[in-house]
């Protein structure tokens, strides 16, 4: 097994009412790799992700980041550590500018009260580069295909600086064109340096983007291993 290990998450525990969701799950996370998690609906995965990305609190159980114990008790707390994460329901907003979603609730302003509109679109014009994207930062989002909003999603998480980024079922709703430029995208931030999740009930997509798979069922991890296994 790969063994720079940039994230692990030991005997994670997660209840709702009457259901036990995630019961003393193990994943580990390794550096600038695509990390595969694999499971049918209510396997817990989603629910997992959700509690490294700081939406919700375990249990029980522990999150080390560099060998180091974390709390990440919210978004913001996951994101001082570098975690973001892009949910299938897409966030963006179309009344808004592109920049202006990439800094929603996060915006940029100087002399303590004025909205820095050029610093927000600089910014947000780097991040788009970064993706390749010949979007104009001011271009109104519901301009833009659905696969271009995805990636705008994206283009606010490099702009968090994030060493981790967890895509759930980022193609649900895109073309093969538009998930062929993501599969592009998802492979220039791993050789940038970005550690990848992500989750798909595509196996082909899992196949063809995974160097290592875990697999849940039922709220408990089952296996793991590299692509060759």
């Amino acid at each position: 097994m790969l063994k720079d290990v940039i994230l692990e998450a030991r005997g994670i525990t997660r209840r709702y009412p009457g259901t036990l969701a995630l019961d003393r799950v193990d994943f580990t996370l390794y550096r600038n790799k695509v990390n595969v998690l694999v499971g049918e609906n209510g396997a817990g995965k989603s629910t997992l992700m959700r509690v490294l990305a700081g939406i919700e609190r375990p249990h029980a159980g522990e999150i080390r980041i560099d060998g180091e114990p974390v709390q990440l008790n919210s978004p913001r707390e996951a994101a001082r550590h570098g975690i973001a994460i892009v949910h299938q329901e897409l966030s963006v907003l179309p009344n808004l500018t592109v920049a202006a979603n990439v800094f929603a609730g996060r915006e940029l302003v100087k002399g303590g009260v004025l909205l820095d509109e050029a610093l927000e679109s600089e910014r947000t014009q780097r991040a788009l580069a970064r993706l390749h994207m010949p979007v104009d930062a001011k271009t109104p989002a519901g301009h833009l295909a659905l696969g271009v909003r995805q990636l705008v999603e994206i283009a606010r998480t490099l702009d968090q600086r994030t060493k981790i980024l967890i895509l759930d079922e980022p193609t649900s709703a895109l073309s093969n064109a538009e998930a062929e430029q993501l599969f592009a995208v998802i492979e220039e931030l791993k050789q940038a340096g970005v550690t990848l999740v992500y989750i798909s009930h595509r196996l082909n997509e899992l196949l063809h983007l995974g160097d290592c798979f875990t697999v849940l069922r039922g709220g408990r991890k089952v296996g793991e291993g590299e692509r060759g296994d």
